[in-house]
């Protein structure tokens, strides 16, 4: 992305980025990428998209902890693609980076182990399919409350016994 002239700090570059544990890069300065340019708590790794020659674009990962890069990503390595071929793989690279940042993450000590939506809610579904088995069987262990019939039944029970006693 090209600088403006209007903007020499770069903070239009900078404005949309969030709490995410990956971002992509367009680095056409030619220099080497600092990681540490895009400051965050969560901004574990980047993907970098250099422009080459020839119509040609180098995506490379650079990421803060080489322990995630080498245990969760070691299949990330500079690739050399085409230009049409660049941004579906720098995408494809981040999100492979964005669920290995989730795991390393929930993997820290302290951290719930990492679960996907479909599984965290099973997780949801059966705790509540326990809980409720759990309530059905401590209704059923507890003895029937006594029937008390309402006033109107009690009498209508009455005149019952009283015709029979008269037959």
């Amino acid at each position: 992305m090209p600088t403006s002239a209007r903007d020499p700090t770069c903070n239009e570059k900078r404005k949309y980025i969030g709490n995410d544990y990956v971002s992509i890069v367009y680095n056409d300065s030619g220099a080497d990428f600092n990681i540490h340019t895009i400051k965050g708590q969560f901004n574990l790794c980047v993907v970098v998209v250099e422009p080459l020659e020839h119509g040609l674009s180098r995506v490379l990962l650079k990421s803060k902890d080489e322990r995630l890069r080498s245990k969760f990503l070691p299949h990330a390595d500079t690739r050399v693609l085409t230009d049409a071929a660049a941004p579906l793989h720098a995408r494809q690279v981040a999100l492979h980076a964005a669920l290995a940042a989730q795991i390393s993450q929930s993997l820290r000590v302290g951290g719930a182990p990492y679960a996907s939506n479909s599984l965290e809610r099973l997780r949801l579904i059966k705790r509540l399919r326990g809980r409720l088995e759990g309530e059905r069987q401590a209704a059923a262990a507890r003895p029937p409350a006594p029937y008390h019939p309402p006033a109107s039944d009690l009498a209508l029970r009455v005149a019952i016994d009283d015709f029979n006693a008269y037959t």
